[in-house]
């Protein structure tokens, strides 16, 4: 029964899945073109604070609203295998929100500097990786909680592709982002500043797509799972009304 939802008058999430991904496109093209057709550098709506920047975080928002929703529904279900999903689903639309913020306010690349000034550490090539390590931090600490909960969770089990992919993707995007942080390793590849330059550049664009496509993914998984909930709370309702007609 947990696979098998209840038709409901709102759009699946195989049908939810390509206008999320047109419209994560139309925005990744619009910002290059844009970009180009001013004369900047295709990744100037990408940076800190344009943009793309502001399209993360409203999807990141969106999954943690999802996520609140699920956790809301979950508390009050009658099935206990639901209900103790709960406090994992409010951490992961605490944590969701947390993402946003920084990534609207780059709190990593804050922590970034502060540790360098804390530490006394002059700022190098390898010490200017902290910010993107960070990142991956975060990712491998999702992972951990997602292992510890992992029973609890099957009850998803319908939803975890859209979730495996979105991580492929965000762990993509994080090699991605310290291949593409400074010439530390392109220098690797080639001598030619000019070439470096350009690798960084499309490195840095690829990591930005990976990382929008990845929350399109999360977002989607996060909805069919909204959507299971919702369907048990919408049969239960169901079985009342009977219950009383009857």
């Amino acid at each position: 029964m947990h696979s098998d939802l209840v038709k409901t008058r709102v759009i699946s999430s195989k049908q939810l899945l390509p206008l999320v991904l047109f419209i994560e496109t139309v925005a990744i093209v619009m910002a290059i073109a844009t970009a180009i057709k001013t004369g900047n550098s295709p990744f100037r709506y990408f940076d800190e604070g344009e943009f793309m920047t502001y399209f993360s975080c409203l999807q990141l928002l969106i999954i943690s609203i999802y996520a609140g929703k699920i956790a809301r529904q979950a508390k009050k279900s009658p099935l206990v295998e639901l209900v103790k999903n709960a406090v994992f689903w409010w951490v992961v639309s605490g944590g969701l929100f947390y993402l946003a913020l920084d990534d609207a306010l780059s709190i990593h690349e804050e922590i970034d500097k502060s540790l360098h000034r804390l530490l006394g550490v002059q700022e190098t090539l390898v010490t200017d990786l902290a910010d993107d390590i960070i990142v991956g931090i975060y990712l491998l600490v999702a992972l951990a909680y997602i292992v510890y909960q992992w029973q609890n969770l099957q009850f998803f089990r319908s939803s975890f592709n859209y979730f495996k992919i979105g991580f492929v993707l965000g762990t993509t995007m994080v090699a991605a982002d310290i291949l593409s942080n400074n010439t530390l390793f392109v220098s690797m590849v080639t001598e030619d500043s000019q070439l470096q330059g350009q690798l960084i550049l499309y490195l840095g664009i690829f990591e930005e797509i990976a990382k929008t496509v990845a929350e399109g993914f999360f977002l989607v998984g996060a909805y069919h799972c909204w959507r299971q909930v919702k369907s048990i709370e919408l049969q239960r309702d169901r079985q009342q009304e009977s219950t009383v007609k009857s």
